[in-house]
């Protein structure tokens, strides 16, 4: 699997992911992201060098010893900084097509598992009687 980053002019930056010759994804990474980056692996905008050379098991690792390590408990894995994306998309109302791109999951059921704790006080049901509270 390769993996290339590229900036933006306003410093955030884009991360090509290859995993095979007919899938590729393209995501986004916030400005801050680039910078911590830039930080820990200057070399990884020169033309031809992978972002990490790290399996996703090597990754999923990694993630899970630094959170242990900054004091968070178990629990996280490779997985937890999508959830988390995904969650926080939820909160500012994102659709589930976008969830779904954001995430790259191929059907509903996963961001749909990770919105069921959030939306309870949005769901269809709170949206109805806040509708008619407005109206009475």
């Amino acid at each position: 699997m390769q993996r290339r980053l590229r900036t933006a002019p306003d410093g955030s930056g884009r991360l090509r992911i290859v995993s095979s010759k007919t899938k590729e994804d393209v995501n986004y990474l916030g400005v801050r992201c680039v910078e911590a980056l830039l930080v820990i692996r200057p070399e990884v905008l020169a033309p031809g060098t992978s972002m990490f050379g790290l399996s996703v098991s090597q990754i999923s690792r990694r993630i899970r010893a630094a959170t242990i390590h900054a004091g968070q408990g178990d629990g996280f894995s490779g997985s937890s900084p999508r959830v988390g994306m995904c969650q926080d998309l939820c909160q500012i109302h994102v659709e589930f097509l976008a969830l779904m791109v954001a995430g790259r999951w191929k059907t509903l059921t996963i961001p749909a598992w990770h919105r069921r704790k959030l939306a309870g006080d949005r769901g269809a049901v709170a949206q109805f009687y806040a509708k008619f509270s407005e109206t009475s």
